[in-house]
């Protein structure tokens, strides 16, 4: 692809950052008196038309204009394939889940996926997976075969995980883009990381989390391993890229290390704004408008629950823009 072409594309993206939700919008929202009120100042920032009736639709919706316009702007790449994965692999687990449990899982189920959702229930329905890649085959026949040894529910979910983020490696690699590939290395280790405090802070074990390890990022296992031997796991991770959200987060609880590892990826995808001639900021717009929309689905399930506006804050990621 010509760099006269990317920038076109970075042009049309540099208008779109300027309706990207701000932190100072968030802050409006979760400070709302009410819940119509941050409805109110949802539309006002450009979601028209959205109330508590519609808004997991409207929210839908908007994630599917954005990788269909990246589609459009970049025709011939495959930018936002790789982030589609995650919805195909949803779609698989909640599809084998319905099917084993007998319960209609019809209302979880998203469209934002590269595979149709009639066509993935089709493979599922007749387990035949000849048409998918290799990587996601494998995957659901693997997830069917430890369930029927097992009948553990749990390892269905970490067999499709990590065969979302193979595949996810496997698109970022075939893109050619160097900022695709580090941008799902560093997805790894934040997700691993993640996962890491969470079992630590549970007393699980590394027996345990090498089950649910994912590969493709930049910290081996054994990283991991003297992390499980410590009783300061934050200096294991002193020294990587990862030091100072280690140091702070798990300083604290698992709400706040998550959310400095979603900063921490929005930071990286922000390096885009200086690329102009690459595929750069059309990566890091699909990671903004995803970040975005989790950010108001966790302002929004707060005021319904009446969740206090500073506890909704504690939750909110860091704004793109």
């Amino acid at each position: 692809m010509s760099d006269s072409s990317f920038a076109y594309s970075s042009a049309r993206i540099r208008c779109l950052e300027n309706k990207l939700l701000s932190g100072p919008v968030y802050e409006q929202m979760a400070d709302a008196s009410s819940t119509d009120d941050c409805f109110r100042i949802l539309n006002d920032a450009g979601y028209a038309g959205i109330t508590e009736r519609n808004y997991n639709a409207v929210l839908s919706d908007e994630l599917k204009d954005t990788y269909a316009l990246i589609k459009n702007l970049q025709p011939n790449e495959k930018f936002s394939d790789l982030f589609l994965v995650k919805n195909d692999f949803h779609n698989l687990k909640v599809l084998v889940k319905s099917e084993i449990s007998g319960r209609d899982g019809e209302h979880y189920l998203s469209e934002n996926g590269n595979i149709p959702v009639e066509k993935m229930k089709e493979y599922v329905l007749n387990r035949d997976f000849s048409d998918m890649d290799p990587i996601m085959a494998d995957s659901i026949k693997n997830a069917y075969e430890i369930y029927g040894k097992t009948q553990n529910g749990q390892l269905i979910d970490i067999e499709l995980d990590k065969g979302a983020f193979n595949l996810m490696k496997k698109y970022a690699e075939e893109s050619n883009s160097e900022f695709a590939k580090e941008y799902i290395k560093r997805y790894a280790d934040l997700t691993n990381l993640k996962s890491f405090f969470r079992i630590k802070k549970m007393g699980g074990s590394m027996e345990f989390f090498e089950e649910i390890f994912v590969e493709g990022g930049s910290l081996d296992a054994y990283k991991f391993k003297d992390g499980f031997a410590s009783d300061n796991p934050a200096t294991v991770f002193k020294y990587t890229d990862y030091g100072k959200i280690c140091e702070t987060g798990m300083a604290g609880g698992f709400t706040l290390f998550e959310k400095l590892c979603d900063d921490f990826l929005t930071e990286f995808a922000q390096k885009a704004k200086m690329d102009s001639l690459s595929e750069a900021p059309l990566i890091a717009y699909i990671h903004a408008k995803e970040t975005e929309i989790k950010c108001v689905r966790i302002i929004v399930s707060g005021k319904i629950n009446n969740i206090p506006a500073e506890k909704i804050k504690e939750r909110v990621r860091m704004a793109y823009v």
